[in-house]
């Protein structure tokens, strides 16, 4: 991997799911729950996929695969759905991660089952898995979510590749000097923690292990960054999409930033990229990809043990990236200053071919190799020129790519 920022802004997914309206149904619901044991302990293992963890789990005893995200509830797809004969409890209005909003279906689960912990009378929305050819790639059943995450202590070791969940923290190994910081949750235990970044305050930051991304903050907060720290360096992204569980949001400018100081809390970080102008304060896997996690909802704290080094450097690229419709390839963002910016590369040219390599007539297992991997940053770190083929309006264009943009 060559750039796990880059990377992020690539295919920018946050399956981050919040409940709009009153509903005291719905917020019964997302409130009920209980854990058969007294007390436990058990580990599983995760799959990582475009930085996301997939795990097995049982549903009223039919085997799954399921994304663990701390910034969604539990969800079911519709087909899983189907299979397990659920029944309609509810119904009420989602917003997803770029504040587009569906009314969907909420049931209750009888009975979920991760390694040899048993969690009853929990509810989920049916959702459709595939409503984005981003989330469709993943193949999973649905989302291990936030109010079954919350009634117990929740554990990642990224370094061992598994998750633990347990009744007291007393039983996971946490290193003495690891800082903890304070969070708060919904009625569906999402957390949201305060964060500053260079002296600017930015609140209601989603922990979210359901998004790619990494450290993405609004554009209330970035209007407020960048007017105090006008010296910050950054680059401008145009033409950038991200994808919700809805679809595609609106493209905007997006700058990737160099910061000095970035504190949750008493924790501070060494990382030193993020993103300004998203649509939401998100703290992503990509971020806590470098730290082991612990989230413990009885205390309301959260500690992050630091297991690998960020980059140095966030852009080493051509200028371009690009992303994937209809099973076709298109340009997505490009940077101002890039060789593909002076070139006349433009967001929205479909790529035909690239050095030869072929793009045109993709299968849908072609897209999601593209998909979930780093191909579509084109960032080819040994070549120091480009040759990209793309077809504009009818028209196809060459363009000779000469120099890298490194930031």
């Amino acid at each position: 991997m060559k750039s796990i920022l880059l990377k992020s802004t690539l295919i920018f997914f946050s399956i981050l799911l919040t409940s709009c309206g009153v509903n005291k149904v719905k917020h019964k619901l997302m409130a009920d729950g209980t854990v058969a044991q007294e007390h436990y302990y058990t580990e599983i293992p995760f799959e990582k996929k475009l930085h996301l963890m997939v795990v097995e789990a049982q549903i009223n005893g039919v085997k799954g695969s399921f994304i663990v995200d701390t910034g969604a509830p539990n969800t079911i797809s519709l087909e899983f759905a189907s299979r397990l004969k659920l029944k309609t409890v509810t119904s009420g209005y989602i917003n997803d991660s770029g504040g587009k909003s569906q009314e969907q279906n909420y049931v209750s689960l009888g009975e979920v089952q991760i390694g040899t912990v048993t969690y009853n009378n929990l509810a989920a929305v049916i959702m459709d898995m595939k409503s984005s050819s981003a989330l469709a790639c993943f193949q999973v059943d649905g989302i291990i979510g936030s109010n079954l995450l919350r009634l117990s202590v929740f554990h990642i070791d990224n370094q061992k590749q598994k998750i633990v969940l347990t009744d007291a923290i007393s039983r996971i190994s946490i290193p003495e000097n690891t800082t903890a910081f304070d969070f708060e949750s919904d009625r569906s235990g999402i957390p949201y923690v305060t964060m500053e970044v260079d002296g600017v305050k930015a609140a209601s930051v989603t922990f979210d292990t359901g998004s790619t991304g990494k450290l993405s903050f609004n554009k209330d907060f970035s209007s407020q960054f960048l007017e105090k720290n006008i010296e910050t360096p950054k680059v401008a992204l145009k033409g950038m999409a991200s994808y919700g569980m809805f679809g595609k949001h609106d493209l905007r400018v997006i700058y990737e930033a160099k910061v000095k100081d970035i504190h949750i809390g008493k924790f501070k970080t060494d990382e030193k990229y993020i993103l300004l102008n998203r649509i939401k304060n998100i703290l992503g896997n990509s971020f806590l990809s470098h730290y082991n996690v612990t989230v413990d909802w009885s205390t309301k704290t959260i500690a992050l043990e630091k297991i690998k080094a960020f980059d140095a450097i966030a852009i080493n690229n051509f200028g371009f990236n690009a992303t994937v419709r209809d099973k076709k390839v298109f340009v997505a963002g490009i940077y101002e200053g890039s060789s593909a910016r002076n070139e006349g590369l433009q967001s929205e040219d479909q790529i035909l071919e690239v050095d030869n390599e072929n793009f045109e007539n993709l299968s849908s297992d072609e897209i999601c190799d593209l998909v979930m991997s780093s191909k579509l940053l084109f960032d080819y770190p040994n070549k120091q020129q480009l040759t990209v083929t793309v077809l504009r309006n009818g028209i196809k264009k060459k363009f000779t790519l000469g120099e890298r943009i490194v930031f």
